[in-house]
């Protein structure tokens, strides 16, 4: 058996963290040759157990970290955009410090997945380029991750650019959607617009710009609005803020939806507008047309790499764009190239293939028998 410690965003009602580590949890057991012994790093170590049946941890236990971490056979740190200093600039020196310690302490560490960056500022660069120099392995789920990795010259570890893990959720019928719908009292009738919106230092304008665009469309269409809230209680915050500048009654899905239900609720839409990224990725999952608001790097990366042109920069964003953008996808519903989504599966698998050869690896006590990725070999530190 081996023990696996997994370090990420967990814990924290964020429908996106949750379904990526349902997904890695998932793809691990399927992948790897031996049995697992998994612990999750988590913010609500109780509601991270419940939820998918592992050992947990207190992300602030500095007892039980180093307990758990000194005991693994690896430390995976799982993807999302854990190494980034523009949401929040202590998080990055807080993941970078588990790698750390797992480093200090001679265990082995995977990234899982990772969405790299924006990093700014001398001293982020350098602890991301020291740190990250010392691990075995990288996936990233981006070829903008994997240029930020180039240019800060992290080139000791094996490194693969593969795609999101949520890729590779399995897709729902919209049985559990229609019946949360009706519960929210949205006419069972009517075609639905889903929005995902978060908060964001210049949300103001993009706000009244989007409320403004949500309201032609409902009159244009006669479309039912419903924000599609990803992280609890700020999404729902957020969605509120932008029905309050609207003239039409939008609607709001309060309640905590499992991933499958989230899935399953998406597939209702007619069209999905968000900025979370996640929400696109379900919409993908599903075969919904969508509209990326790229407030970061990820939401565009991940436009590009579906083909997509279908992507507005919040930053210069107005109400006759989204219209525009809309209508067009409305007449031809323009869903992702089912063909483009089924790589992107294969590539999500990817990262637990990787972890798998890793620990293949290990238990033959030689060098991980890597296949070839985009650079590099493996690294034993």
């Amino acid at each position: 058996m081996k023990k696996i410690v997994i370090s990420g965003y967990y814990g924290f009602g964020n429908s996106g963290d949750e379904a990526m580590l349902a997904v890695m949890i998932r793809d691990l057991k399927e992948y790897c040759r031996d049995e697992l012994d998994i612990t999750v790093i988590s913010g609500d170590p109780e509601a991270t157990a419940f939820r998918h049946r592992v050992s947990t941890v207190y992300k602030f236990d500095i007892r039980a970290l180093l307990k758990v971490i000194r005991g693994c056979d690896l430390l995976i740190s799982g993807g999302g955009s854990l190494l980034q200093n523009v949401t929040s600039k202590r998080s990055i020196y807080y993941y970078l410090a588990i790698i750390g310690l797992a480093r200090l302490l001679k265990r082995p560490v995977v990234l899982f997945a990772h969405g790299i960056g924006p990093v700014r500022g001398r001293l982020a660069n350098f602890c991301l380029r020291w740190v990250l120099n010392r691990t075995q392995a990288i996936t990233v789920r981006d070829i903008n991750s994997y240029h930020l990795l180039e240019r800060l010259l992290i080139n000791r570890p094996h490194t693969e650019i593969t795609a999101d893990p949520v890729m590779a959720v399995e897709r729902q019928s919209t049985t559990a959607g229609r019946k949360e719908l009706t519960r929210a009292g949205v006419p069972p009738t009517s075609p639905i617009i889903g929005i995902s919106v978060r908060t964001w230092p210049a949300n103001g304008q993009f706000r009244l710009q989007l409320a403004q665009a949500l309201d032609e469309l409902a009159g244009l269409y006669g479309a039912s609005i419903v924000f599609f809230p990803m992280q609890r209680p700020s999404d729902v915050e957020a969605a509120k803020a932008v029905a309050e500048q609207m003239r039409c009654q939008p609607y709001v899905i309060e309640k905590f939806l499992t991933v499958e239900e989230m899935l399953s609720l998406c597939g209702c839409f007619r069209l999905l507008i968000a900025l979370r990224l996640h929400a696109l990725i379900f919409a993908a999952v599903m075969g919904v047309p969508m509209i990326g608001l790229a407030y970061d790097p990820k939401v565009s990366s991940f436009m590009q790499s579906l083909g997509s042109p279908y992507c507005l920069d919040i930053g210069r964003l107005t109400s006759q764009q989204i219209v525009e953008m809309a209508s067009s996808l409305w007449s031809n519903q323009r869903a992702a190239d089912p063909r483009v989504v089924e790589k992107m599966k294969r590539l999500a698998v990817r990262n637990a293939e990787v972890v798998s050869e890793f620990l293949e690896g290990l238990g033959c006590g030689r060098r991980q028998p890597f296949t070839a990725g985009r650079n590099g070999q493996a690294n034993d530190g």
